[in-house]
């Protein structure tokens, strides 16, 4: 893992990965093809997920290190930042989608929200698999191969139901009681405040902002908030700053007052004492300690 020197961490498309992708909102391939064609680290403007089926090494997502070993499945949200250290010999499946590609023949604008996978709050980033969900799996990822390779009449709409079945078999590894939760009005409250709040630069700005572009109170968005997520809409910003605080602390060369001005502290002290309340420390020693990890990895 490095630190990006440039301004800020590069966001890639589906079509950046080269002349192979079809679709600018879906992309099937083998894990050994893709790996050197994008600098890492990055982020993606799309969802991906990756199964690697051969190999070890770790795998950094928005600055929590994970071991990759065989039948490891990963989800990444996007605007999530992630890089890796693999062995030569690693293999295995990328998946990458538009919430638009996957959400075309579902029942509802929240569908992706309700697989656990891809919740705003605390989402499942790594999933160990067992041996018989590896091959329920498999049997899964043969067939959207084989759909996404012959481009027969609808194979985007098959590949959309294989996906959904994809997901919810690996959800079966999981304490949740129930994925398909029929979202209460909070619930899709706060997932169109989540929804907003990825889509709009993150600064510090008070929860009333949202709120008015919610049409609603900022006491009303809290309220959802609070049932959905158990933190008010001040936190859940707050929350959400911190983790784009450690992105630019680990990920690029800016200095500490860079990454404040950044998001919108204008002082710095100020900035370091909200890191450390959120992170627990500062953000000098979150950066040490992640170059730390760095080394240890070298």
């Amino acid at each position: 893992m490095y630190a990006c020197n440039c301004c800020s961490i590069p966001t890639y498309k589906i079509r950046d990965f080269g002349d192979s992708v079809k679709s600018a909102t879906f992309d099937f391939a083998r894990m050994q093809h893709r790996m050197n064609i994008l600098p890492y680290p990055h982020r993606h403007d799309f969802f991906h997920v990756i199964w690697v089926t051969q190999g070890s090494g770790t795998h950094v997502i928005d600055s929590v290190r994970y071991c990759v070993k065989p039948n490891t499945l990963f989800f990444m949200m996007p605007g999530q930042i992630h890089d890796f250290e693999l062995s030569d010999d690693t293999a295995g499946y990328n998946l990458n989608f538009s919430a638009e590609y996957f959400l075309l023949n579902m029942r509802n604008d929240v569908a992706i929200s309700d697989i656990p996978f891809f919740r705003m709050a605390d989402p499942i980033q790594a999933l160990y698999l067992t041996d018989e969900v590896a091959i329920q799996l498999q049997r899964v990822i043969d067939r959207i191969e084989e759909e996404y390779r012959g481009e027969r009449t609808g194979y985007h709409d098959i590949i959309r139901s294989y996906l959904h079945i994809f997901f919810l078999h690996a959800a079966r590894l999981i304490s949740v009681t129930d994925i398909q939760d029929h979202a209460s009005p909070n619930i899709v409250l706060a997932r169109r405040f989540r929804k907003l709040l990825e889509k709009e630069p993150i600064t510090l700005v008070s929860a009333g902002r949202f709120a008015s572009m919610l049409h609603i109170t900022e006491r009303r968005l809290s309220e959802a908030t609070k049932v959905a997520e158990g933190l008010t809409a001040t936190e859940v910003i707050q929350h959400r700053l911190a983790l784009e605080a450690k992105r630019l602390l680990a990920h690029s060369e800016f200095n500490i007052a860079t990454v404040a001005t950044r998001l919108g502290f204008d002082d710095p002290a100020y900035f370091s004492r909200f890191f450390r309340k959120k992170v627990g420390l500062s953000p000098s020693e979150f950066k040490r300690s992640m170059h730390a990890d760095e080394a240890l990895n070298a």
